[in-house]
């Protein structure tokens, strides 16, 4: 499997919210979180708020 960070990410009077994400397909969910982390951090010192966060997980696909 491989995972995709995401967050929901507002302005402080909700007036706009917004899906961020880095792009990266990381290996496991434990560098997934990390990052969702690092975002939150990042998000939040800038004045937005983080509504919620997820790590979307892939998996292949078999054809039918």
């Amino acid at each position: 499997m491989l995972f995709t960070p995401l967050l929901l990410v507002c302005m402080q009077d909700m007036s706009m919210c917004k899906v961020q994400s880095t792009g990266s397909i990381l290996p496991t969910e434990k560098q997934c979180m990390f990052e969702i982390g690092g975002g939150i951090e990042a998000f939040e010192a800038a004045g937005f708020v983080v509504v919620d966060y997820q790590c979307v997980t892939w998996e292949k696909r078999q054809p039918a």
